[in-house]
């Protein structure tokens, strides 16, 4: 029963955070940061929710992907507050954020539960996600925000496909 809550407000927070992350967009400052925050809250429930979900199977590779996607969120928010050295921080946590969902798409691609296309979509999420980072960690920052933008939209779909599936599963 708890896991049923818990993959239920998976889902709709998956959905908050979609509009987030269109909403942060139009901000700066402050408020950008307060969203960031607010949106990595979600997603370190989804993580968590995906931890649960996977423990029976894969305790192990569930709690190092679950800690890879809670240190790489850390990073994020930390890297928006400070003066200097985000750029590292960002790329650190887009490192982390990539070995997290690669973790994600090899414990879904391996589960007769998950659907096979969101396995694939946290794979190119994690792909994108460490190239991203390996790029701007050696210095070539096009390169990085490029990356960093094409992770966007197998993101989206990735929580789109949370969305759908966390809610199914709490229902079943």
């Amino acid at each position: 029963m708890i896991n049923k809550s818990l993959f239920r407000l998976a889902g709709w927070l998956a959905v908050v955070f979609i509009v987030l992350a269109f909403s942060m967009f139009a901000f700066t400052g402050g408020v950008f940061i307060s969203l960031s925050i607010l949106g990595g809250v979600c997603l370190a429930v989804i993580f968590y929710a995906l931890y649960v979900f996977h423990r029976p199977r894969a305790a192990t590779l569930g709690l190092v992907m679950l800690v890879c996607g809670i240190i790489s969120l850390i990073f994020e928010n930390a890297a928006f507050v400070m003066k200097s050295g985000g750029e590292t921080m960002l790329s650190v946590r887009f490192v982390l954020l990539g070995a997290a969902f690669l973790l994600l798409g090899y414990l879904g691609y391996g589960n007769d539960q998950t659907p096979r296309w969101l396995a694939i979509s946290a794979y190119l999420v994690g792909v994108a996600g460490l190239a991203a980072g390996v790029a701007g960690l050696l210095g070539q920052a096009s390169v990085g925000l490029t990356a960093s933008y094409l992770m966007f939209i197998p993101f989206i779909v990735w929580l789109v496909g949370m969305w759908r599936w966390f809610l199914k599963t709490a229902a079943a």
